[in-house]
């Protein structure tokens, strides 16, 4: 989410040859074993930083935002998490109103209602040399000036690089399984998101088909 003027119409890229989905078929075949091994504990573990019932503060970005409004679930999440939202995100998603965007509307009343913080952030120039630029800037300086406890990002930047900033970044399936762990949605509810969140082709089926056996393993 680089470009935050694309943030409303790069969900919409599924049909097109660069779809994350359709792009990475053949390495799925080749390395199935490797891949779901590694991709299952990196969800396990994100699964367990939410577990902690003192760290409650998220910092989200637009992809992880625009999923869970279209999954319904970001009331849900604003009930029980406090959810940073950056400067630059709030701005892009005003513009997004004028161009009647149902997600934009639907998230700007929820800001204007007090349901997200808006906070600004002293940046850290320090960190373009990663690759961050704009909200995943603010976004990552937030965690690092210690203004919270997660990322909620499915960027792929800011996901990279996790290990080398020392981030707690989380995705979103692995953030819906935490809602339902916390009995904050229901096992129907979870279903009927992961089914719209295979349907945005944003992941692997085989991410959405674990936590979907997941959801009904869940009494």
């Amino acid at each position: 989410m680089a470009n935050l003027g694309g943030l409303f119409n790069i969900l919409k890229r599924k049909d097109k040859k660069e779809s994350r989905t359709k792009g990475n078929i053949r390495e799925k075949e080749e390395t199935t074993d490797i891949v779901e091994d590694k991709g299952m504990k990196e969800i396990e573990q994100e699964f367990k930083y939410l577990d902690s019932k003192t760290k409650n503060k998220i910092c989200i970005d637009g992809i992880a935002l625009l999923l869970l409004t279209k999954m319904g679930i970001i009331e849900n999440a604003i009930n029980f998490y406090n959810i940073i939202l950056t400067p630059s995100l709030v701005e892009e998603i005003e513009k997004q109103k004028k161009d009647n965007e149902p997600e934009a509307n639907f998230i700007l009343n929820l800001i204007n209602t007090g349901k997200f913080s808006k906070e600004k952030v002293d940046k850290n120039k320090d960190l373009i040399q990663y690759g961050l630029y704009m909200a995943e800037l603010e976004i990552v300086s937030h965690f690092l000036n210690g203004n919270c406890n997660f990322i909620l990002s499915d960027d792929a930047i800011i996901r990279a690089n996790r290990e080398i900033l020392k981030l707690n970044a989380i995705s979103t399936p692995a953030f819906v399984l935490s809602l339902l762990n916390k009995e904050i949605i229901t096992r129907e509810h979870a279903i009927s998101a992961y089914a719209i969140l295979r349907s945005e082709k944003w992941f692997e089926e085989w991410i959405i088909d674990e936590c979907i056996r997941r959801v009904k393993l869940k009494k």
